[in-house]
């Protein structure tokens, strides 16, 4: 089914204003609109809506910038989410022991992944990646690990409305492949994605479970493609236990 006939323009284009403003501090209504490939009026009525609900600024170069608003929403989800800022040691502790970068992510309910939080390596070669970024979860080992924990439940059909788009060379677009690639995930407990969302870079991750064995979420390291693949029953085996250890901080 495609959901995209459920779509507000008018709503998505205000959001992708934002999405903007959140990589590019202080652009004006033209840059916006030619960045958007949106008319100017419209760009223009989009941002004075924003903006008298607070959601941007505009300064007296007549150029806008996110509002504060965003600071409070920030300050409500890390409260909402505070129980995973327990992890935050485990995850610097794994960075420490593989010199890799390390992140923590969860499902949302459209089925793309999000970052909650990121540890950096000391490596040039790095996932393009933020908190709060959102990627599709289909080509991400997180995400094809928390997809896995989809299966066998009222939410597996969900699975065949992926738009399986090519990312790379070895992006998996074929939703049998798919499917097999996540019970093998469900056999072995880890996923890898092999430059599947970015040529050069491979991925490695393993859920957090709750007591009953359900994924709330999942860490991974990610790296330059042969170093992470050469050590990948090592950086498993690292996972794992660090995957143990948040479990139980969180009372899992």
């Amino acid at each position: 089914m495609n959901e995209d006939k459920y779509l507000l323009s008018s709503v998505s284009n205000a959001l992708r204003i934002l999405d903007l403003l959140s990589e590019e501090e202080l652009l004006g209504v033209a840059e916006i609109s030619k960045r958007l490939k949106l008319g100017k009026a419209s760009a223009f009525r989009l941002l004075y809506t924003l903006e008298y609900k607070g959601f941007v600024i505009k300064n007296h170069s007549a150029k806008y910038m996110l509002g504060r608003k965003f600071c409070y929403f920030g300050e409500v989800v890390s409260n909402r989410q505070s129980d995973f800022s327990l992890a935050k040691p485990e995850l610097i502790n794994l960075r420490d022991q593989l010199n890799e970068t390390v992140h923590l992510s969860i499902l949302l309910p459209d089925l793309n992944l999000t970052f909650l939080d990121k540890v950096s390596s000391s490596h040039s070669l790095q996932m393009n990646s933020r908190i709060g970024y959102q990627m599709p979860a289909y080509c991400s080992g997180s995400g094809k690990v928390l997809l896995a924990d989809l299966l066998e439940t009222d939410r597996e059909n969900e699975l065949k409305n992926i738009e399986l788009q090519k990312k790379t060379e070895t992006t998996i677009t074929d939703y049998s492949t798919l499917l097999k690639e996540l019970y093998k995930i469900k056999e072995t407990g880890y996923g890898i994605d092999k430059e599947e969302s970015e040529v050069g870079l491979t991925c490695i991750a393993v859920p957090i479970l709750t007591y009953n064995g359900k994924a709330v979420a999942a860490i991974s390291v990610s790296g330059a493609a042969q170093r992470i693949e050469q050590n990948e029953l090592s950086y498993v085996s690292a996972l794992k236990d660090t995957s143990n250890k948040i479990s139980k901080l969180l009372g899992c």
